[in-house]
């Protein structure tokens, strides 16, 4: 987890401030999880992602899925407000 200020723009086109930065290590990361798969869950539902840590309760504003050098999935990191 990261802390961040970074501005995105969210799918409706309006600007957000992302709060954190969560990694996701997609071999060493547990529980092993789908996370696309979670998300299309989510969206098809009409709601939206949430992450617990450390306590607090984040919202997951973007995710982006970061290959290695060879082109497999190496880690997502997920946008937090």
């Amino acid at each position: 987890m990261q802390n961040t200020n970074e501005v995105i723009k969210s799918t409706d086109n309006t600007e957000v401030v992302l709060r954190s930065i969560l990694f996701y290590d997609c071999r060493l990361s547990k529980p092993s999880i789908d996370i696309w798969g979670l998300e299309r869950v989510a969206n098809g539902v009409g709601a939206s992602m949430k992450v617990e840590y450390s306590g607090d309760v984040y919202t997951v504003e973007m995710v982006d899925l970061v290959p290695d050098d060879t082109g497999k999935p190496h880690h997502y990191e997920l946008g937090l407000v």
